[in-house]
C-alpha cells in the first residue's frame, strides 16, 4: 500500500511539474515586435537576473532588457539614446526581453 502512494504521489508532482513548464515555455514562445527609445546600457557581469546583456532606460528607470539578434553590436551603442526595433520575448519572472533586431 506504502508503495501505491508514493508511486501516486511522485506521478501528481511529475504531471505539476510538466503543467508548469508546459505554461512557462507557451509564455516565452508568444512573441510580437516593439519599437522603443531610450538609452542603452550595459549589464553588469555580477547581475542575479542574466536575461540580457543590456537594457533600454527610459527617464532614468529600466524599462526592458536587450539581447542582440543576429550581428547587432549593443556595446557600440553603450550609454547613448537610441531607437530599437525588436522582438518581445518573457523571461521566467515575466519580464520583457527584447531581441534586437534593428538600433539606430
Amino acid at each position: 500500500m506504502k508503495k501505491v502512494a508514493v508511486l501516486l504521489v511522485s506521478l501528481i508532482v511529475i504531471l505539476c511539474l510538466v503543467a508548469s513548464s508546459t505554461t512557462v515555455f507557451a509564455a516565452r514562445k508568444s512573441s510580437k515586435k516593439i519599437t522603443a527609445k531610450g538609452t542603452i546600457e550595459k549589464r553588469a557581469n555580477y547581475d542575479l537576473f542574466m536575461a540580457g546583456s543590456h537594457r533600454l532606460k527610459v527617464k532614468g528607470k529600466v524599462s526592458l532588457l536587450l539581447r542582440k539578434k543576429g550581428k547587432i553590436n549593443l556595446d557600440r551603442f553603450n550609454g547613448r539614446s537610441v531607437t530599437i526595433k525588436g522582438i518581445v520575448k518573457y523571461t521566467v519572472e515575466g519580464k520583457k526581453l527584447v531581441l534586437v533586431t534593428s538600433i539606430k
